[in-house]
């Protein structure tokens, strides 16, 4: 029974989050080139800034990998 509970509020996390990601595709929509620039070239700055830290995120909950590995590919993605 624990599993069906899991897998159904995962089911609705799902829904909320794709809720959540049409409201904020509509606010977005009408944002100009260089606003969208703005918001791109931050992301990328806070992911530079925290690569090593969400590398050490990623081994400790998936227990896979090297942070060292993670950390070299989260530069290379951001």
């Amino acid at each position: 029974m624990e599993n069906i509970d899991k897998d159904l509020r995962s089911i609705q996390e799902a829904r909320n989050l794709a809720r959540l990601g049409k409201i904020a595709a509509d606010k977005i929509a009408d944002y100009s080139e260089e606003q969208i620039d703005k918001i791109l070239r931050n992301m990328v700055r806070v992911a530079e800034e925290n690569a090593v830290c969400l590398a050490q995120m990623a081994v400790e909950e998936t227990g896979f990998g090297k942070a060292e590995d993670k950390t070299f590919k989260n530069h290379l993605a951001s």
